[in-house]
Parts: structure tokens; sequence; C-alpha cells
């Protein structure tokens, strides 16, 4: 265990040294981590795993484990190598992305999204009805195979690009005809 490790726990590394997991994590993940223990002891069989390990910590600290088997010269694991980061800001935006994601597919207004050559990178459940479209026969199609359109003010389409440049976003009105 390295100083990540102890900070984690919050004790000092070497207090862990050679401390078996079954005092360190509750007995339900003690459970749950015995099987993928036994599956990653053979060997070649590296294992990946990401899931919440402390539940006594406030917020949930989200891991990336890999289990590496520690082969011998005659083929026998001797032991594991487990390698584990901390992976909860990633988890998190995952989630943020998942919840808006779900959002978006409920809005009654129809939303299209666009990315910076004119192809269509988005379309919710509401365009698709009112265009009566899939948007997997869509996506990736120039905007312009699939829609007429004109801007409100002449100059609209260079203030979109410029935006988009700028800021990566804009958001706005367009005709469709």
């Amino acid at each position: 265990v390295n100083s990540a490790g102890g900070r984690l726990f919050g004790v000092e590394p070497e207090r862990l040294w050679k401390r078996n997991i079954r005092d360190l994590l509750s007995p339900t993940t003690v459970k749950r981590w015995s099987v993928m223990l036994q599956k990653a002891a053979k060997p070649a069989a590296e294992t990946l795993i990401e899931e919440t390990l402390l539940p006594w910590k406030d917020d949930d600290i989200w891991f990336e484990t890999r289990l590496i088997p520690m082969v011998e010269g005659d083929g026998a694991v001797k032991g594991l190598l487990g390698i584990s980061r901390d992976i909860t800001d990633r988890k998190r935006a995952e989630e943020q992305l998942h919840f808006q994601s779900r959002v978006l597919r409920q809005v009654n207004d129809a939303v299209i999204a666009v990315g910076l050559k004119g192809e269509i990178v988005y379309m919710n459940r509401a365009a698709e009805r009112l265009y009566d479209t899939s948007s997997s026969e869509i996506l990736g199609s120039p905007i312009e195979e699939i829609f007429t359109y004109e801007w409100l003010h002449p100059g609209d389409k260079d203030a979109v690009k410029d935006s988009i440049r700028s800021f990566r976003t804009w958001r706005g009105v367009i005709l469709h005809r």
C-alpha cells in the first residue's frame, strides 16, 4: 500500500501492510471480492474492476482496480498484484452525462445538434417525431441534405460559426422550411 492508499483508509500505509482484505472492507464487499480474487488468481487472467469500496466515507469513492496474477516460472500463481486508482471524478461525469441524456430525451421540443462541419450529431425523440425520421438514419448526414432552413438575419451563419469557435456552443433559432 502506498501513501495514496494510506490517505484513503486514513492511516499510515505501513499499518496496512500484510493486513488481510477482510480487515479493511465490509463483509459484503469482501464476499464480492473473494469471487473476483479467485477468478483473477488464474494464470493470464488479468481482471479489471470498477466499484466503490469504502462505505464508511461520506461520498462514494470509485476505484478502478487491476488485478494481475504473479506467476512463477513453473506457471503457478504466487500471488496477485492489485493496482487501484481513484476514478470518482470520471464516474461523476458519466453520471451527469447519463442524467443529461435522460432529460434531453424527455424534452418535448425538437433538439438537433450539428457538428462543426455541418453534420447532424444528435437528434432527440421530439425532433424525430416532428420530422418523421429516425436519428439512426440521419446521424452524420450534412444538415443541408436533410433540412431546408434559413437564417433569421443575414449575418447569423457567420455569428454562429464564430460563437462555436470561441465558446464551443451556440443557442438560437433558425427557420425550417
